[in-house]
């Protein structure tokens, strides 16, 4: 029996949640006219209603909710003020709904008047009131009787378990359950930390938030606004035949129609098929006119039609516009109400959805958020409600009753559930993936996104979600703002120096490195990385000394902890490079470190190994995917290290033990060393491409260790080195980490002899311009270019400048971005020279954003260091084009006018009378 006075109240009290059921029942029913559904979230409603059905023919079907208890000369006048209201406010009215919580008394033929013969009264009161407006209302009444029958339909039974049930799912239930999956994240989320990256989007468009929408509806207006152009037929020219100008407009005129279809009712789907069919047809036609007009190639011809190719132009970066957003597979994972994302290891999967999940809460949105982890191999749909802690156990009592909780508010419940491959594993969720997905979709306030570590894919999707689950990429901080915002929040808000170059190693742009280091450096109460933090050594050495903190072992000494993992990081590099295989089974690993860490003992109910796969030293993956795995003898998990580069490094060092100068050729022999890095262990059949790794870090230590540079030791290099784009990609990464010692003449010959196609030149200049001891840093290019004849250094260095100015994330923007955010007093003065020497050279460019951009940075950087104008005009005074000494005194005047200092305006004033006039 539904008693309406148990009602569950959820956040504000019985009244505002009986409100809120009358406005869901009001927008499942089903009207042949209704256009859209309004809800009035304001308190009591809005201008007398609950909630409106605006119908086609502009009139309106307005709803009102009554939690009365008892129906008194009181409840009677709220009745009438509602109605009151209603009819000022809305007087498209064409039907207005009384919700009651509580039956009329029926006509007993005693004194006085039952309630329901005091509604007809009313009725015809309210109805004179509207013919004085000339409006036309009819006022119909949901009692108590009418809601339960609503309410016991077979597609409503959910409203019931959900607002009288024992599970109430209001605010403190939805944050309750998503704090407490937070906490089971524990450092691998960190709201403080945060940085914004292009994934988040994702959640905006699953969830049909209005910023989602907002973004599809401007693309419309867009297009809409690039109007097809006007063709005079007076124009003395060959006219499109009326038949396609007819075609075309119609076209268009349905594309614009389309915009409708993205509304905020999630019981109406998003077409998306057929809005872009309708692109297409539009893109059929608008090719054939745009062929026609691009035919004409006289100058007069076009000359005449300049407004006509302009608006081309537009219409066609529109269309090109709208139609990637609605391909976007964020638009899709929208229409499938699910998504999974994907990355490796520590690239920020976890951190995504901890943050989603908790900003959500916060603005009171229904969401839910379970960790891999936590499931077991029990039946699927009883141990999703007790994670929940809900009382269902089958699908339709647990996504019924989050469906009416979004529903109720009128947003979807988002489910969130962190890495499946952990936990139970991989096959489960095979097993049971399709199952959830359909299930969810029957829900139209229901959406679901997954995450999965990329090595897990092809185990842990179905065949048949293959190709239709929306699948995105998490590649940590990609873009150079990422990493600018990611520097702040983990060095500069804990007091941490920034390394001193704007090149750091890519490390340094992976959240699980940047934040283990970062914690590591302020626990041992250092304020900055140690200075000339540039070979991988270094940085591994840092970096394994941090996890000893992350460990869960107690010792007066995190020293002795650092020893042990870093002899079991030794131990597993020796196992690999004598087995000539990038990776070591999961029970020689566990053996190998048990062994490491012998005579300490791991903390309770865990393994040294599964202590440092906690700590990301490692990572478990699966064997490689085969169909035929026979299932009573599975193949081993394998066990590498977290940070790619950190292996290869460790198991190249453990490969040049064995070889030496005398026997450098031997290791490419056929039972050599590293004959394995061939195909077939054929040198004629060349390198494979697992190991680009592996040959970057052998460029580095072999002329670190021997002297030499690894590619000259090839048996015929020359043949390999031209063949070969992974060895000169190789020696390009070895010539920016290795030690500032292992540079030769074999050196130079080698960067001389670069395929540009592979790698360029300048890129890998510019990536050690600003490391101080490196004997090919800025320096060494200012002489080079010095030396140059101004159209011969513009043919060479200034085309290259102006290539790389447009292409994102490339060298020369990097170090223009970085002259130009903030202030540079934690850098030392060599690094500002040397910057200033790079951004003056870049003042060549013909392009002026770059020139206008390099001008703004050297003003910065001469802010941040007064005397680097004196040190960069010795060095550049004499330069043999004009324009870099013009735009160079350009930007020390521009910080002589924002910094107004006597001492600063004398010393450059009087360094450049002497090298202007007397030079």
């Amino acid at each position: 029996m539904i008693d309406f006075s148990t009602i569950n109240a959820f956040n504000k009290g019985q009244r505002e949640s009986f409100e809120d059921l009358i406005c869901v029942l009001a927008r499942r029913e089903k009207h042949v006219n209704g256009v859209d559904f309004q809800p009035n979230n304001g308190s009591g409603g809005d201008g007398g209603v609950e909630a409106i059905w605006l119908l086609s023919n502009g009139n309106k079907i307005g709803y009102q909710a009554k939690f009365f208890l008892s129906i008194g000369t009181s409840q009677w006048a709220q009745m009438d003020e509602s109605v009151k209201q209603a009819l000022k406010v809305h007087p498209e009215l064409q039907t207005y709904i009384f919700g009651l919580s509580k039956d009329l008394t029926p006509e007993r033929g005693v004194k006085g008047k039952s309630q329901r013969e005091k509604w007809d009264s009313h009725v015809i009161k309210w109805t004179s009131w509207a013919r004085e407006k000339s409006i036309t209302v009819e006022f119909k009444l949901w009692t108590e009787t009418d809601l339960r029958e609503m309410l016991l339909r077979d597609e409503n039974i959910n409203l019931v378990k959900y607002w009288f049930g024992q599970d109430v799912l209001n605010d403190y239930w939805f944050t309750h359950q998503v704090n407490h999956g937070i906490k089971a994240l524990e450092d691998r989320f960190n709201a403080r930390e945060h940085v914004s990256v292009e994934i988040e989007t994702l959640f905006d468009f699953i969830a049909r938030t209005d910023k989602a929408r907002d973004e599809l509806i401007n693309g419309f207006r867009e297009f809409k606004k690039s109007k097809l152009p006007i063709i005079e037929p007076s124009l003395p020219i060959r006219t499109p035949a009326p038949e396609l100008q007819d075609q075309i407009l119609q076209a268009w005129n349905e594309v614009v129609k389309c915009k409708k279809k993205i509304t905020k009712d999630f019981n109406q789907k998003w077409d998306i098929p057929a809005i872009l069919k309708s692109l297409d047809s539009f893109n059929t036609c608008f090719y054939i006119l745009k062929n026609h007009f691009d035919s004409f190639d006289s100058k007069t011809d076009r000359s005449l039609l300049k407004n006509t190719f302009d608006s081309l132009s537009k219409l066609s970066s529109s269309f090109n516009s709208l139609n990637k957003l609605l391909c976007d597979v964020k638009v899709k994972a929208e229409t499938h109400q699910c998504a999974l994302i994907h990355g490796p290891a520590g690239i920020g999967k976890s951190h995504v959805l901890g943050l989603v999940a908790d900003k959500r809460i916060q603005a009171g949105l229904p969401t839910v958020l379970l960790l891999g982890q936590s499931f077991s191999n029990s039946p699927f749909w009883e141990q999703l409600g007790s994670l929940l802690g809900l009382e269902g156990r089958t699908p339709d009592d647990l996504l019924g009753i989050l469906n009416s909780a979004g529903e109720r508010i009128g947003e979807r419940c988002l489910i969130l559930i962190d890495a499946i491959n952990e936990g139970v594993g991989s096959s489960y969720w095979r097993n049971h993936l399709n199952e959830f997905i359909s299930h969810i979709k029957k829900y139209p306030f229901l959406a679901i996104v997954f995450s999965c570590r990329e090595e897990y894919l092809p185990y842990t999707i179905p065949n048949s979600l293959t190709v239709e689950l929306p699948k995105l990429p998490v590649n940590g901080f990609s873009s150079f703002e990422e990493k600018e915002v990611a520097a702040i929040n983990y060095l500069d808000k804990k007091g941490i120096a920034r390394p001193n170059t704007p090149w750091l190693s890519p490390e340094f742009y992976n959240p699980l490195f940047l934040k283990t280091t970062s914690e590591a450096l302020k626990a041992k109460g250092l304020n900055e990385f140690p200075r000339g933090l540039s070979g991988i050594s270094s940085i591994m050495a840092l970096y394994l000394d941090a996890l000893s903190l992350r460990t869960g072992y107690k010792s007066l000494h995190s020293e002795d902890i650092s020893k042990s993992i870093k002899q079991c990081v030794v131990d597993f590099s020796k196992h690999m490079a004598k087995n000539a295989c990038d990776y070591v089974e999961l029970q020689e690993a566990t053996n190998i470190a048990a062994t490491s860490f012998i005579g300490r003992v791991p903390p309770e109910g865990k393994t040294w190994l599964e202590v440092l796969i906690n700590t990301s030293l490692f990572r478990k993956d699966p064997p490689p995917f085969s169909k035929n795995i026979d299932p009573f003898s599975p193949p081993s998990e394998l066990i590498r290290f977290s940070f790619q580069k950190f292996q290869n490094h460790l198991m190249a060092k453990a490969l040049v033990e064995e070889i030496t100068v005398e026997n450098q050729h031997l290791a490419f022999s056929k039972n050599g060393t590293l004959n394995f890095l061939f195909h077939g262990n054929n040198l004629d059949d060349g390198i494979k491409y697992q190991y680009a790794g592996l040959i970057s870090s052998l460029s580095t230590i072999y002329p670190e260790q021997l002297s030499l540079e690894f590619s000259h030791t090839l048996p015929n290099w020359e043949k390999h080195w031209h063949n070969e784009q992974l060895l000169q990609k190789g020696f390009g990464e070895s010539f920016k980490s290795r030690c500032s010692g292992a540079f030769t003449d074999s050196t130079k010959e080698l960067l001389n002899q670069l395929n540009e196609n592979h790698i360029q030149y300048f890129e890998i200049i510019l990536e050690v311009s600003l490391m101080i001891e490196h004997p090919f840093n800025a320096l060494s290019l200012h002489e080079k270019l010095k030396q140059y004849h101004m159209p011969e250094r513009d043919s060479y260095w200034t085309r290259w400048i102006n290539w790389a100015s447009k292409e994102e994330g490339s060298q020369i923007n990097r170090l223009v971005s970085w002259a130009l955010s903030g202030s540079k007093d934690t850098n030392t003065v060599q690094h500002i020279e040397l910057a200033s020497l790079v951004l003056a050279w870049a003042l060549t460019s013909s392009h002026i954003t770059l020139r206008d951009k390099a001008t703004k940075a050297l003003t910065n950087l001469f802010l941040s260091h007064q005397d680097s104008f004196i040190y960069l005009l010795n060095k550049m005074h004499d330069c043999n084009d004009p324009y870099v000494v013009e735009r160079l005194y350009s930007a020390a005047f521009g910080s002589c006018c924002i910094d107004q200092s006597f001492e600063r305006l004398s010393t450059y004033s009087q360094e450049v009378y002497v090298k202007c006039i007397f030079r």
